[in-house]
């Protein structure tokens, strides 16, 4: 207690650092998929704890594991940035993606997805209420020596003083902070986790110079312009973890200030915007 812990961070790209060996005929049609939308997926834990946590668990959930496995670190949960099947896995098409429910099976871990994207998830995962655990807008995920746990902190001030906290806290020896804050627009319950208070991963929110479909029948494309008005109140050193890398594997807050969609634009002008890019 009291002590800094290192961070253990590791973004994993498909066709890169997993999806590689096809095991059965299932892997083998839907890996070509996995590579072209070059999925990105998250480990975030505590090294010295020798846990953490997967972000978005899809396509390869053995070669996942592995992975920890490989950096010594166990998988204590999940969090599910929003509930497609590219994401979370589940049915499409016809077939069945590997995905949270697969994790779940295979490791037995709880499932973090916030509340309006959690019973899609259980519809499409098949995933028992007794491992979901819907989430609020800034619920935060610690993981600390004392295990995992969720605190609702209701932030003070702009999005910059409470990243601040939450920096203080990881600092103070408190264990890995995970704020998740909710940002509809992509799918209803699509959030994004802010790590430390310095690192956000978006999933399909925010991508470097882009942003998510917003074509989907439950898009909203005035909820994304309120959920970038939040994000856009973070530091400006903030590093952007999208969850695709067609458009780059990284950013920063600011970046996307100046030249992407966290730049301000009014509501009337973003109404009339009809080019969305992934």
């Amino acid at each position: 207690s009291g002590k800094v812990r290192e961070l253990f961070f590791r973004q994993l790209l498909s066709g890169r650092d997993v999806c590689l060996k096809i095991t059965n005929p299932v892997q083998k049609m839907v890996y070509p998929f996995a590579h072209e939308l070059q999925n990105l997926m998250y480990l975030i834990g505590d090294k010295e704890l020798g846990k953490c946590v997967v972000v978005d668990p899809c396509w390869d959930i053995r070669g996942i594991i592995e992975v920890a496995t490989k950096n010594e670190m166990e998988i204590a949960a999940t969090v599910l940035t929003h509930y497609h099947f590219d994401h979370a896995g589940g049915p499409v098409s016809g077939i069945t993606v590997e995905g949270a429910y697969d994790l779940v099976r295979l490791i037995n871990v709880p499932v973090f997805v916030n509340e309006h994207d959690s019973e899609p998830v259980r519809k499409s995962n098949g995933i028992s209420s007794a491992h979901l655990r819907p989430t609020k807008h800034h619920d935060v995920l610690v993981l600390s020596a004392e295990g995992l746990r969720v605190e609702s902190r209701k932030p003070s001030g702009e999005g910059a003083l409470w990243a601040d906290e939450d920096h203080k806290q990881w600092e103070a020896g408190k264990g890995v902070q995970m704020r998740l804050l909710h940002t509809p627009g992509h799918s209803p319950g699509s959030h994004c986790i802010l790590v430390n208070g310095r690192g956000l991963i978006t999933g399909d929110t925010l991508f470097p110079g882009s942003c998510g479909s917003l074509e989907n029948p439950d898009s909203d494309k005035i909820a994304m312009w309120h959920s970038f008005k939040m994000l856009s109140s973070l530091r400006g050193d903030t590093v952007v973890w999208p969850g695709h890398a067609q458009a780059g594997k990284h950013s920063t807050v600011d970046r996307e200030q100046r030249a992407g969609f966290l730049k301000a634009i009014p509501l009337e002008l973003w109404k009339t915007k009809d080019t969305f890019f992934i």
